[in-house]
């Protein structure tokens, strides 16, 4: 007697996926950013778990740095949109907002390499779950330093473990 079920199979290894998003909205011209500052505008890190309100864990991340411009920078995850402060402004998130944090990855300066800087974190461990299939970051530098080359000059890798 075979026994048969209605219920779709599901896997229950995890899966590992990396994804990315690159900047947008980064200042191109003469004013510099200060410690504190958002970098940019809202990142989509789309597909991180593999439906709508399943978790994960974030296992690495890296950043890289086209323009040469940043030091260490904090990456804010958030598992709604939030509504953060304006490019090159002190950064801020409402307390609704909080309501929705998972954490924050910490980036160490970058390393140099020729025409651009770039930095790896091999154990992150920041586990999640999250509202959609998507998580949200925003940039805030801890540093001084100089405007972009281009509104797109940041890529963020994350090596997401998927359950």
């Amino acid at each position: 007697m075979s026994i048969s079920s209605s219920l779709n199979s599901v896997d229950p290894r995890p899966r590992a996926a990396r994804v990315r998003a690159y900047s947008s909205g980064l200042t191109i011209s003469t004013i510099n950013y200060t410690q504190g500052d958002t970098l940019g505008t809202q990142l989509t890190f789309s597909g991180v778990t593999r439906y709508s309100g399943a978790g994960g864990t974030i296992a690495s991340a890296s950043l890289v740095d086209k323009s040469n411009s940043i030091g260490a920078v904090d990456l804010h995850l958030f598992s709604q949109p939030a509504t953060p402060t304006l490019d090159n402004s002190q950064a801020g998130f409402a307390d609704a907002d909080m309501d929705h944090y998972v954490g924050t990855i910490s980036f160490p300066a970058p390393i140099q390499f020729t025409n651009s800087q770039a930095v790896s974190l091999p154990a992150v461990g920041l586990t999640f779950i999250a509202d959609s299939q998507n998580l949200y970051g925003y940039l805030v530098t801890l540093t001084n330093h100089t405007y972009f080359n281009s509104v797109d000059d940041i890529l963020i890798s994350l090596v997401v473990y998927q359950y």
